[in-house]
């Protein structure tokens, strides 16, 4: 069963641990760039299923049908969640706090740009 947490530290502990078990105790058993380098892999795969996306709702010729969208959507998801992970295992190398950077530059950029919302 997969349970509802928002919480960015719980999926750090989570990640880490799993992580470790596959790189025999040393997080760093992998660089940071090789960490950055999965990220860029599963965000590659994103964009192709994002291409396949765009050419079913542009009816672009290609084999694919509205039958394929909902699967497609849920290839999406799948492969997004693989970013966020490698990003949050590149993260963790360097200590960085997920939650706080993303918060620190959403802020940043409303500032910039005189926007109201706010994290």
């Amino acid at each position: 069963m997969i349970e509802n947490t928002s919480s960015f530290d719980e999926i750090r502990a989570q990640n880490v641990s799993r992580a470790l078990k596959w790189h025999n105790g040393n997080l760093l058993d992998w660089s940071p760039l090789e960490w950055a380098g999965a990220m860029c892999g599963e965000a590659g795969e994103a964009a192709n299923v994002a291409k396949k996306l765009k050419r079913l709702d542009t009816k672009i010729i290609g084999g694919l049908d509205e039958s394929d969208k909902s699967r497609l959507i849920q290839k999406l998801a799948d492969e997004i969640a693989d970013v966020f992970l490698y990003l949050d295992l590149l993260a963790a190398c360097y200590d960085i706090d997920m939650e706080l950077a993303i918060r620190k530059k959403f802020n940043e950029v409303s500032d910039r740009h005189e926007f109201s919302e706010r994290l």
